[in-house]
């Protein structure tokens, strides 16, 4: 066994990826299949799932909306919510934690339950010329609830 060929072709492969973040990516002989198909828990009636691209007033208002009484006659079978779920993944925690803060500040007699954890993602690459196989990246990612 020629250990250092063993060494060097792991190399090799990672010199054709550029570093983005906490991906990476092959730009010329891999491509990311979309994720679209993966299974997701549906959303809860009051549940808010804060991304990183979100705007925090948005969030804000839709959460502050949820524990206001109902105005209109549309609104009369509705209650407001005794709790809202904030969910932030990875970029998002700090956003996620903010909002909270905010909605805590602004609604009386609220209280905080806190929930951290880590998810299991699943990146596929799949190649773009014949003889490479299909690359799974899995990665944990930090979420709060």
């Amino acid at each position: 066994v020629d250990w250092g060929n063993a060494v060097s072709t792991p190399l090799l492969a990672f010199r054709n990826m550029a570093n983005v973040g906490p991906r990476m990516i092959c730009s010329d002989k891999y491509e990311r299949v979309s994720n679209r198909n993966r299974e997701r828990e549906p959303i809860q009636e009051n549940e808010l799932r804060i991304t990183a691209q979100g705007r925090m007033s948005q969030y804000l208002s839709y959460a502050l909306s949820l524990f206001k009484e109902p105005e209109g006659p549309d609104d009369e079978q509705k209650q407001p919510a005794s709790s809202v779920t904030l969910k932030g993944m990875g970029r998002a925690i700090a956003k996620t934690v903010s909002v909270a803060e905010i909605i805590k500040h602004r609604v009386p007699d609220l209280h905080q339950v806190t929930e951290s954890y880590s998810s299991e993602l699943r990146d596929v690459w799949e190649p773009l010329e014949e003889g490479l196989n299909t690359v799974v990246q899995t990665r944990q990612v930090p979420a709060i609830t």
